[in-house]
């Protein structure tokens, strides 16, 4: 029964919240939906755990605990909590799969059995891929992108590194003992997910794929495994063969393409101007950062704040993990995490220096998949915007399973717990996750799916108080509030709707410092009450926000006008 459900829950994990771009619109209830399924994966895992009465820690599963539960509950301090309630609930849900991975990957048999099933799901993406090649119609934003292969990922960077981070699961799989058959199966699913990559169009994902290439083919050639680089080497010779083949008969059957497609292998002639777009972000990160270091601006709000910086352009994140988890959850997040990677690649140290030979491929080509993920992110940041956490921390037990076969008293500690403490500590873990899901799809279902588009003035408004109700700490349902309200004055010239407008946008700035809309609002508000003097201090606040900076100096420049006449 626990083997099915997981069997599933992996699919969910790969395919429903990949940031599928068929639900992009209703990416809060599949958030919701991923953390139910991680609440019930942990509650099987646990109930039907082998040990009972046990408790298994050693300090890689307390510093990823710790840094998760750091990093969801940095919500509580974020400058927008709007803007952090969504990846605070995708942490908790990695969090709760930890916690089941713990109970459920007991040994290497299960961990073989999980890689086989995650490596094969990557086989059915990068067959997607391949698929959009053949039917352009298929791809995600086509003018765009060109030709560029994405999946149903949302983006082609997040979809090249995704099948990095499996190349080597796949490479060691292949190498194992296996039937002829499987081994066939393997070295497809292998070819398939080479020629996707080229399919991509993501230079960054095929730097790192390079840079991968070249430590397996090290780590072969000092085994002397010459056997299985040939047939690698013959598997990529193919690969590449089928990936030009493909080029050219795509020029042939879409000629008014063909300038993209022959520029595939790399996607984009003007890619230094995205690195040099790259140095500017992590410039407004690192400026960001210093303003706010100790406990960052929260989860997700780096592109709610970045215009701040006054920097051109906005991008949706950082492209750097590590830059935007130091902007966004301050010096204690970003310690968090470089404390969960050292102590991460110390075990790895151990167990390669004192793990059995038969396990050393293993742990090697499970080290490279994690090191992928961790590199391509110092250039791109899929840490929360797809379904790489989830892939991190299934990695990382990966390396917690392989620790127990060295395990010692000093490293790894079996704490008898005769007082069930565990089991009570499970069980309030479970209630207070499903209390807060419950209460984020409430909010999400009262506040979003387009409520000012479908409703009244009054149910609008009735939206509003309800979700100020679900969470006092979120600003958007007084910022929705305070449109309407204002709205209505504009119809009606009631003063009670303008005062009411007026308290609602401060609401927002109580919650928001720097919520730039709440400010042009409070702006305009003062400019109808004949208060100009106040209306430009809310101007100037605003206009350091880039994307209200054109409509500010409109405003300014109407006020100037209307004191000359005065």
């Amino acid at each position: 029964m626990l083997n099915i459900f997981s069997f599933l829950y992996l699919i969910s994990i790969v395919f429903v919240d990949c940031e599928n771009i068929y639900l992009l619109n209703n990416l809060s209830d599949v958030n919701a939906l991923t953390v139910f399924l991680s609440l019930a994966f942990l509650s099987m895992a646990f109930i039907l755990r082998e040990e009972k009465g046990v408790v298994r820690l050693s300090n890689l599963t307390i510093t990823l605990v710790i840094f998760l539960l750091f990093s969801a509950f940095s919500f509580y301090f974020s400058l927008n909590p709007d803007s952090s309630l969504y990846p605070a609930l995708r942490i908790l849900s990695a969090l709760f799969l930890s916690l089941a991975l713990i109970s459920y990957l007991n040994n290497i048999e299960a961990l073989n059995t999980a890689l086989l099933t995650i490596f094969i799901l990557a086989g059915v993406h990068a067959g997607i891929g391949i698929l959009q090649q053949l039917s352009p119609s298929l791809l995600y934003e086509p003018n765009r992108f060109s030709f560029a292969s994405s999946s149903i990922f949302a983006n082609l960077n997040y979809y090249a590194g995704y099948l990095v981070v499996h190349i080597p699961i796949g490479i060691y799989l292949y190498c194992q003992d296996r039937t002829k058959t499987m081994k066939i199966v393997l070295g497809g699913i292998l070819v398939m997910i080479w020629i996707a990559l080229g399919f991509s169009g993501s230079p960054g994902g095929q730097l790192v794929a390079g840079i991968q290439a070249l430590g397996i083919i090290f780590y072969l050639l000092k085994k002397k495994e010459f056997r299985c680089l040939k047939i690698l080497g013959g598997g990529f010779i193919i690969a590449l063969g089928v990936y030009i083949g493909l080029v050219k008969f795509l020029n042939q059957l879409y000629p008014s393409g063909s300038e993209e497609i022959a520029t595939s292998l790399i996607r984009r002639p003007w890619i230094w101007g995205h690195v040099e777009n790259r140095f500017m972000y992590w410039a407004g990160a690192w400026s960001l950062f210093k303003e706010n270091w100790l406990l960052g601006t929260g989860l997700w709000t780096f592109k709610e704040f970045y215009p701040q910086t006054g920097l051109k352009y906005i991008p949706p994140h950082a492209h750097n993990m590590y830059l935007q988890t130091a902007t966004e959850t301050g010096l204690i997040g970003f310690g968090l995490l470089m404390a969960c990677l050292t102590t991460l690649y110390l075990t790895i140290i151990r167990i390669l220096k004192n793990i059995t030979n038969e396990l050393v491929d293993l742990s090697f080509y499970i080290t490279v998949s994690i090191s992928s993920l961790l590199l391509h992110n110092l250039i791109e940041y899929n840490w929360l915007t797809s379904n790489f956490i989830y892939i991190f921390v299934f990695l990382v037990i990966s390396v917690e399973v392989l620790n127990r076969e060295i395990a010692s008293t000093k490293m790894w500690k079996n704490i008898p717990d005769p007082k069930k403490l565990w089991p009570k500590v499970i069980a309030i873990t479970m209630v207070l996750g499903i209390f807060t899901v419950v209460q984020y799809y409430r909010y999400n279902r009262t506040i979003g799916h387009n409520v000012l588009a479908s409703n009244t003035v009054e149910e609008v408004l009735a939206h509003a108080e309800r979700a100020k109700e679900i969470c006092g700490r979120c600003g958007r349902p007084h910022y929705l509030s305070g449109i309407v309200h204002l709205e209505e004055f504009r119809k009606s010239k009631n003063d009670r709707d303008l005062v009411q407008a007026e308290k609602d946008f401060k609401e927002v700035i109580q919650r928001n410092p720097l919520g730039s809309g709440a400010f042009f609002k409070l702006g305009q508000i003062k400019s109808i009450q004949g208060n100009h003097i106040k209306a430009k201090y809310f101007y100037e606040k605003a206009k350091k926000d880039s994307r209200y900076r054109s409509f500010v100096l409109e405003e300014l420049k109407r006020l100037e006008s209307y004191s000359k006449i005065k």
